[in-house]
């Protein structure tokens, strides 16, 4: 089981995040090429404002994406949702005369941008429940859903790791939490949703976040769809052959003030206000905005290789992901508002073609350490950066040139274990272990 999501705490603020404390972190300042210097900051930014060679806490970095509470990146040694600070999000998109988004470039994530007003044309017809899909009615022509119970925009993001970990990632905005803070959000993988209606079957996953009638703290719930031969306390709907059971989640994660964590779960809610992508946010008078108030965006990652391990389901299949709103209170009872998707997606999209470092070794001499590697590739990588633990040993990405062959010398007296991470010009990245 992955442990990545351990706790790891830093200080200062990230953009328009939350105060976090970072734990003996040594900064360490780009001199000249294979070279650093002791003392300098891991924090600098530029006269444009742009914020480079930040650190990102080891609990919210996630298969080299952010789970921070922001919308745009914030840091360049991981990827974020939007175009921010660190550099280029997952999402590349642009918002329509009809509110609806298009997605431009290279299609590793998606942003769904639902209707809002009498626009949405995806609203729970009343009196239906997540247990019951079978009984589901969603209106192309409802009337709109109160404010507190409308999802905006939804991401979708997925990432197989060198590691063959495949991570899923999936983010949510709505309107109207601050002080209405009485709706609950779900996200759905389905092998099958004909008509937008999940037809469950064994290996499909539920993730829920859970705020409790509050705003935090807050907890987040999967389940793995079972058989009834598998678990007797599943029930399900019509000719379906699986469901969840609800009273037993297969995963938790405990959130405390904006980030909840578990062993392959971490989510994340916003506690101040951020920055949206560039096809903007709604605010509570349905205006395309450049800023989300508090608590009104929440994402979350998730293990997808860990939660599908024994199913026989394959993490890099194409699922029909959805997600929906619903009255805060148990899961399986309390009644659905809003829906998004389901979007057809794979969580390999976004793969490289090739593995684009063929070699990465660490050598020390007495105070010091000196990197070596090599590129297999040359297009699509931005830059690299080095990690003792989760110490990044070089302030500034480690820039791309002509030769195949690097070296970068460190003065660390730490241990490891060392890993290379290739920034690559689409925002995501792959790591190599020394």
């Amino acid at each position: 089981m992955n442990k990545r999501f351990l706790s790891h705490t830093r200080q200062s603020e990230r953009g328009a995040g939350r105060k976090v404390a970072l734990v003996s972190a040594l900064g360490l300042a780009l001199m000249a090429p294979g070279s650093v210097a002791h003392g300098a900051s891991l924090r600098s930014t530029t006269a444009t404002g742009t914020e480079s060679g930040c650190a990102t806490p080891a609990n919210e970095n996630i298969g080299g994406f952010a789970i921070d509470g922001q919308l745009q990146r914030q840091c360049s040694d991981v990827s974020g949702w939007a175009n921010g600070p660190g550099g280029p999000g997952v999402v590349q998109a642009t918002r329509n005369a009809d509110g609806t988004c298009g997605t431009t470039g290279a299609l590793t994530a998606v942003v769904l941008c639902d209707g809002v007003k009498q626009a949405d044309q995806s609203v729970f017809a009343g009196g239906n429940k997540e247990a019951d899909p079978c009984s589901w009615g969603i209106h192309s022509a409802p009337p709109p859903p109160d404010k507190k119970d409308d999802i905006t925009n939804a991401y979708v993001y997925g990432f197989h790791a060198t590691n063959g970990v495949v991570y899923m990632y999936g983010g949510l905005e709505f309107l109207g939490r601050t002080n209405n803070p009485n709706t609950d959000y779900d996200m759905e993988l389905n092998q099958s949703a004909p008509n937008g209606i999940p037809d469950r079957k064994p290996g499909d996953v539920l993730l829920s976040v859970d705020f409790n009638g509050t705003n935090s703290p807050f907890t987040v719930k999967a389940w793995v769809a079972k058989t009834p031969a598998q678990d007797s306390n599943v029930t399900p709907c019509g000719t379906q052959v699986a469901n969840y059971d609800f009273a037993r989640p297969d995963f938790t994660a405990q959130g405390n003030d904006a980030l909840a964590l578990g062993s392959d779960i971490t989510a994340a809610v916003n506690t101040n206000t951020i920055s949206c992508g560039s096809w903007q946010c709604y605010d509570e008078k349905y205006n395309l905005v450049s800023t989300l108030p508090q608590y009104n965006f929440a994402e979350a990652a998730f293990n997808l290789t860990d939660m599908l391990q024994g199913t026989g389901v394959n993490p890099c299949s194409t699922f029909a992901i959805s997600f929906r709103s619903r009255a805060s209170g148990d899961s399986s009872n309390s009644q659905l508002k809003d829906a998004v998707g389901p979007q057809a997606y794979s969580p390999c999209r976004s793969n490289p073609t090739a593995a684009p470092v063929s070699r990465f070794t660490a050598a020390r001499h007495a105070g010091s350490i000196t990197f070596h590697w090599n590129t297999a590739i040359r297009t699509g990588i931005a830059g690299f950066a080095i990690y003792a633990g989760s110490h990044r040993l070089n302030a500034q990405p480690i820039p791309v040139h002509q030769a195949h062959a690097y070296s970068y010398r460190a003065h660390w007296t730490g241990r490891g274990p060392y890993t290379l991470r290739v920034l690559m010009s689409n925002g995501t990245q792959r790591s190599i272990s020394a």
